[in-house]
């Protein structure tokens, strides 16, 4: 029998795709204009795991043509969108822990589907299964592997083979309708399954320690994956990795031989040494008290130095659009070890029915001494893709803290006085800080900073998209009590409008000035570098900003990121130095490689940069412990909860910088 035909447009195997679970990446920039597409794979997933997005091409809104391949719990679908109708089909997917072929070709000129699963068409049904975007995605519009339009992730529900719940290989797009004897030439040769077993050989018994992973018998044409329990990944038979620290390591070899026959060996490696001084512990887990999933960290540090996280708790699902979201904390008392019970501080609810509450933005009165803590949030009842269509209007609350933590009261609307919803300005998504705000100690020349709570939030206009924002500055000079507008953020270093700047974080400097750091889009598209903005108060106190320039060091996949002083250069123990840490996924297409970096003058360079996660990881917020210690609240990855990692500035400098404990 002949083998499948070479006149494809695009193929991806194995080698490319078996890290397809950390993040989807965009493999082709535009759809294929033919009457017919055929699309090919092999498969091997775990249903049941919500939308897994396979492949999909176009379809970045309701309306607009295109097509995808699916699972949806444990159905696999195709889906096709014309300009005018659309159509899907659906069979069900085995769970059976084995790989599955799948041929689907798509007649875009009359917007018809057929499938086969493993050469059967028998079992496929039309169905009304469909992908529903939350919003117009912008920036790309062609071919996605592996997730929904955003490689970036941002579609969160619709990643595919989430927490390694799947693999793809001989990934294949036709601009034809294939047939039936050329799929069939994609059936798999005859053989004995393969065999996975391993050796693992270590220089040095104790960490840090390189050790060598050998398959053995693997068979020829056989593919070697790797993936160790600390989210590292290889492919080989024989494999070297580096382990710096001692500890238990899960090691898993998979063999996947020429006809997709697949054998799993497991082991747990053990080194001794030197322990690992970054610790690790779950703060928010998905599934805990009923929610579905947690998204969105923030954390402070109160006056008696216990640690304050917040979260979204996501009821229904991890989607942004879920309709019931809560604003959650959990508080610390020894330096993030442990953390105590899960507390409701914020809720949406209107004439009886709850919707959602987001974006904790927590600030501490230290400056003024009183501990109080200042959240501001949001409130909508509509989606942020309606709301920048018109379709609701979203409003700001905050609420106190006089307990450190343990308790909430005096919540109230801020909405007239830090947003604009109402004619003539027809601001529609307003978004305060993402992770903590800052509380400004000034400098003597300005006394009447001293104290301001400071925000950087966001704002777009009617006929902006989500990703059309701009950065403004609103604040409070009374502790919470009342609120005004500050400056925006306009231009960039190049004289264009500074638009598509959103989910700002911000430092004050030692000279009294204000740096910006935003995620950061232009013309609709991920510009892959964070956008910073340095401000200053003139001498009537009116916050004027610079041009926003990208930094080139800080490459970002479009996500949100974190800044925080550590030190300022006249702290007790600080040897004169100032310390401006920043940390986010250091990637430039997937939200992966969570990364701690250092800045010795006042953000202009970044110098020291360590990674805290290698695997999946998005939003983050920084803290300084009580103990000098610093600590990173994140997301890790599409279904991994929010955990706190801990560490000192030595493992961070590698030694070369501390601070006394």
């Amino acid at each position: 029998m002949a083998g499948p035909p070479d006149d494809y447009q695009v193929r991806y195997g194995l080698e490319t795709l078996s890290a397809i679970h950390t993040a989807a990446f965009q493999a082709h920039d535009e759809c294929f204009p033919a009457p017919a597409v055929t699309v090919c794979f092999w498969v091997k997933a775990t249903p049941g795991q919500g939308t897994q997005v396979i492949a999909n091409c176009g379809h970045r809104h309701a309306d607009e043509p295109g097509w995808s391949c699916f699972l949806h719990g444990n159905q696999l679908v195709a889906s096709a969108r014309g300009a005018s109708s659309r159509a899907a089909v659906a069979c069900p997917y085995p769970d059976d822990d084995c790989w599955h072929f799948v041929a689907v070709i798509f007649d875009t000129t009359h917007v018809a589907i057929t499938a086969t699963l493993d050469g059967d068409a028998a079992a496929w049904r039309a169905s009304d299964i469909a992908l529903r975007p939350e919003a117009p995605a912008g920036g790309h519009a062609g071919l996605t592997v592996g997730g929904y339009t955003d490689a970036a992730g941002g579609h969160f529900n619709y990643t595919f083979g989430r927490a390694g719940a799947g693999l793809l290989d001989e990934l294949r797009v036709y601009a034809r309708a294939l047939t039936a004897a050329e799929i069939a030439g994609f059936a798999p040769p005859a053989g004995p399954a393969p065999c996975a077993r391993f050796t693992s050989h270590a220089q040095e018994p104790d960490a840090p320690a390189r050790v060598r992973f050998e398959a053995l018998e693997s068979g020829a044409g056989s593919i070697c994956l790797w993936r160790w329990s600390d989210g590292e990944h290889a492919i080989g038979q024989s494999v070297e990795r580096d382990f710096a620290y001692a500890g238990s390591y899960g090691v898993r070899l998979d063999v996947v031989d020429a006809g997709h026959r697949q054998a799993t060996a497991e082991r747990v490696l053990a080194l001794g040494g030197v322990e690992n001084p970054l610790r690790v512990t779950p703060v928010f887990t998905s599934g805990e008290g009923g929610y579905a999933a947690f998204r969105i960290p923030s954390i402070v540090r109160a006056l008696n130095g216990d640690l304050v996280a917040f979260a979204e708790g996501r009821v229904e699902s991890a989607s942004d659009s879920t309709r019931t979201i809560r604003i959650v904390s959990k508080v610390s008392r020894d330096n993030g070890r442990t953390w105590g019970a899960l507390r409701v501080v914020a809720r949406n609810i209107v004439d009886g029915v709850e919707h959602a509450a987001m974006n904790a933005s927590p600030v501490v009165d230290t400056v003024r001494g009183t501990g109080r803590i200042v959240l501001v949030f949001k409130k909508l009842e509509s989606s942020e893709w309606e709301i920048a269509q018109g379709r609701g209007v979203m409003r700001t609350s905050c609420i106190f803290s006089d307990d450190h933590g343990q308790s909430w009261h005096g919540e109230r609307d801020i909405t007239a006085q830090v947003h604009r919803p109402q004619p003539p300005d027809n601001w529609r998504i307003q978004v305060p800080t993402l992770g903590h705000a800052i509380q400004l100690r000034g400098v003597p020349d300005r006394p009447a900073m001293r104290g301001r709570l400071l925000f950087i939030g966001s704002r777009t206009l009617a006929g902006d998209s989500v990703f059309g924002g701009m950065n403004y500055a609103f604040w409070s000079d009374d502790l919470g009590e009342s609120w005004q507008i500050g400056a925006f953020i306009t231009t960039r270093t190049d004289g264009t409008p500074a638009r598509g700047l959103n989910e700002a974080t911000a430092v004050e400097l030692a000279d009294g000035c204000v740096l910006v750091n935003s995620r950061n889009y232009r013309d609709e598209a991920p510009v892959r570098q964070r956008a910073v903005t340095r401000g200053c108060f003139n001498d009537a106190g009116r916050l004027v900003f610079g041009p926003a320039r990208h930094d080139a060091t800080l490459v970002e996949p479009a996500v949100q990121a974190s800044l925080l002083r550590a030190t300022w250069p006249d702290d007790p123990g600080a040897g004169g130095r100032s310390r401006i840490l920043f940390a986010n996924p250091a990637h430039t297409a997937a939200r992966v490689n969570m990364t701690v970096r250092l800045s010795y003058d006042e953000g202009e360079t970044w110098p020291v940069a360590r990674v805290v996660d290698p695997g999946p990881a998005a939003y983050s917020d920084l803290v300084v412990q009580a103990d000098g210690a610093i600590g990173l609240l994140y997301e890790r990855g599409n279904a991994g909860g929010i955990v706190y990692a801990s560490f000192t500035l030595a493992w961070l400098t590698d030694g070369k910088d501390s601070l006394p404990q």
